[in-house]
């Protein structure tokens, strides 16, 4: 169905086709402009269900989860989700044409309210000036934070505007976004501020949530700050308990997890040493090159040269460490 912008559209619906459990009922109101959605649902869920969901274009999205008992959501690239339960919410960019599943439990009620902000108008000057720009990166889920008073209030406005005139309307859902943004970033804000893991298992929790991320992705750049803002605490309790736990830095790890998909991809293969250093997230060859010297003591082309025949675990490595004349 084509939707006009300025529109509010209310749905009813029975067994949802975009969800996989057959028993889902409830109520669908839209909100929109050329510059922002906003989506309100309330259902009953009666058998677990799983909704799979896809854009042709990069959003922001802030997901809200206001009643019910929990709900699940990752990208198909991740090897875990991130779950919410009532009272939470969620904040990350999402990628155009990137698969996300979102998970939800048996419940007699559930009330989720969705924000999508186009990144074109995010980043490019509607929204500029919020300050979001070094805190996400694709595909990182920021959260989860708790609901505050103020939040709700806002949505509860949100959720008002069927009683406005369409004259007002799209004016009006524009400021309330604007305020809803910018009270979803304070109540981020506060809490990473008060953040202090209670116990040695939620410290190990943490720092395991951004070794995940690392792992699952070593060729994306990212920043202390962004790392302890996606684990809720802050860059100095980050690099002491992530080195404390795991033995290298945080940047020295991902360092390790860069050099050895390279090992692979230079064993694996005929793939372009420029395509290696992309592919580990280097922006430059010689960057890489360096990087992969300093590391292993052998430049990536002469380990290709010697590791291709071998292609096992590190023989190269260890004949180059025994006879290091033989690789010229």
């Amino acid at each position: 169905m084509d939707r006009d912008a300025d529109a509010l559209w209310e749905e009813t619906f029975t067994d949802v086709a975009s969800l996989a459990g057959p028993k889902v009922r409830g109520k669908i109101r839209d909100w929109r402009t050329d510059n922002v959605y906003y989506r309100d649902c309330s259902y009953a869920i009666e058998q677990p269900s799983e909704m799979n969901v896809r854009y042709g274009e990069d959003f922001i999205q802030f997901l809200f989860l206001l009643r019910g008992k929990r709900l699940a959501t990752c990208f198909e690239t991740e090897d875990c989700a991130h779950l919410l339960t009532a009272g939470e919410f969620v904040f990350f960019l999402h990628p155009r044409n990137a698969a996300r599943s979102v998970f939800v439990s048996k419940c007699p009620f559930q009330q989720v309210s969705v924000v999508n902000i186009p990144a074109s108008s995010f980043f490019g000057g509607h929204y500029n000036d919020v300050g979001l720009g070094e805190k996400l990166v694709q595909g990182m889920f920021m959260g989860p934070v708790r609901i505050t008073p103020d939040l709700l209030d806002c949505i509860a406005r949100l959720n008002r505007l069927s009683e406005r005139s369409s004259l007002y309307r799209s004016r009006l859902l524009d400021v309330n976004i604007r305020e809803l943004v910018l009270l979803a970033l304070e109540a981020y804000e506060a809490q990473i501020q008060h953040a202090v893991p209670k116990s040695e298992q939620e410290i190990l929790e943490k720092m395991s949530r951004v070794e995940r991320l690392l792992a699952g992705s070593p060729e994306r750049e990212y920043s202390l700050k962004q790392l302890a803002e996606y684990s809720l605490t802050n860059t100095t309790f980050l690099k002491s308990r992530f080195k404390q736990i795991y033995g290298q830095t945080v940047f020295e790890y991902l360092t390790t997890l860069r050099m050895k998909k390279a090992m692979v991809l230079l064993q694996s293969g005929d793939m372009p040493i420029a395509d290696v250093a992309a592919a580990t997230g280097y922006r430059y060859a010689t960057h890489f090159t360096a990087a992969f010297k300093k590391y292993y003591g052998v430049l990536p082309k002469n380990f290709r040269h010697y590791a291709a025949p071998l292609n096992t675990n590190g023989i190269a490595l260890l004949l180059h460490c025994l006879f290091p004349y033989i690789w010229g």
